[in-house]
């Protein structure tokens, strides 16, 4: 049983706290069979937020990272659409399009029974906060296989194929809350300023479904050692297509940007019109993840450890 078929057959949704806290547990016991130290970190400052840390990310070259956490469930599919931006502009903009009709519809019912404007007007402003609400706190989306076990699987899969005398050049983190707004990661960061600002940090965010690879560094990341060098064991296969975006407007936001040397890594299918694409995600239809997207990244990962 591969770690993708073991997560999504016990920890499919890590949603509620209890689940959470499974899923953390089982990381640990996994962490510690192949010989790493791992803990779990309450990081922020109002809102606790647990990330496990797994490995001594003071001392690596290289921290890999994914978020742990899975969604609510969306009415529309959440598209990324990381290189066309006046495309991924009309998603959004349909997105709020929906949630403000529906607001107008629950409106114009609660006229009919209200004899004030200013309420009805409440009633309007309530609706549509309450369908933003429900995009971050609604039901917990039941499928969430490309988001993020996929990552989770990358990172954990790489953990273990880690050769033993390379393990101190790299670590691992799990960050909590990245589906709301990386909060998770954002609070490691503010109480871990070295690594906010000096290690490379190299996200994984949905890497199961696409035959190309895409590599975001940020400009700071994009002049480091460590970054040259990820790039170039990424290219030494070519089973799969892989993507430097090193230039233009980039619309993907990931765990990556709460560091200043952050690279994000995903992959993506190519859509006729609309250029590099992810889909699925926050619906019941994210069922799908290439174990062989995992192993490539495996593969490569371990061999940029060698080289660090």
């Amino acid at each position: 049983m591969t770690i993708l078929e073991e997560l999504c057959g016990s920890y499919p949704i890590r949603y509620a706290q209890m689940q959470k806290n499974a899923f953390r547990q089982w990381v640990l016991r996994k962490a510690a069979a192949d010989g790493w130290q791992a803990r779990v970190e309450e990081n922020g400052r109002f809102f606790m937020h647990r990330n496990v840390v797994i490995g001594e990310p003071e001392h690596a070259a290289v921290i890999f990272t994914a978020h742990y956490d899975t969604p609510a469930v969306s009415p529309l599919p959440n598209l990324l659409i990381p290189r066309n931006a006046p495309v991924f502009l009309a998603w959004q903009l349909l997105n709020v399009a929906l949630m403000l009709a529906v607001s107008l519809l629950v409106t114009a019912v609660a006229d009919v029974f209200i004899d004030s404007a200013r309420a009805v007007l409440w009633v309007f402003v309530a609706c549509y906060l309450g369908c933003l609400l429900l995009t971050k706190a609604g039901p917990a989306n039941k499928r969430n296989v490309n988001n993020n076990s996929s990552g989770v699987a990358a990172l954990m899969q790489t953990m273990a194929a880690i050769p033993r005398e390379h393990r101190g050049k790299v670590a691992f983190i799990l960050f909590d809350n990245g589906e709301k707004g990386a909060l998770g990661s954002k609070a490691y960061a503010r109480e871990h300023l070295q690594q906010q600002y000096v290690k490379t940090i190299i996200d994984l965010d949905c890497v199961g479904v696409g035959d190309t690879m895409l590599v975001i560094g940020k400009k700071l990341a994009r002049v480091r050692p460590e970054y040259v060098r990820l790039c170039a064991a990424m290219r030494e296969e070519s089973d799969r297509a892989v993507e430097i975006i090193e230039g233009g407007i980039t619309t993907y936001t990931s765990d990556k940007d709460s560091f200043k040397c952050g690279v994000a890594v995903l992959a993506c299918r190519r859509s006729p019109g609309v250029g590099y694409l992810v889909t699925r995600l926050n619906t019941s239809r994210d069922t799908l993840a290439d174990q062989d997207n995992i192993d490539f990244l495996t593969r490569r990962f371990a061999a940029l450890a060698e080289r660090l």
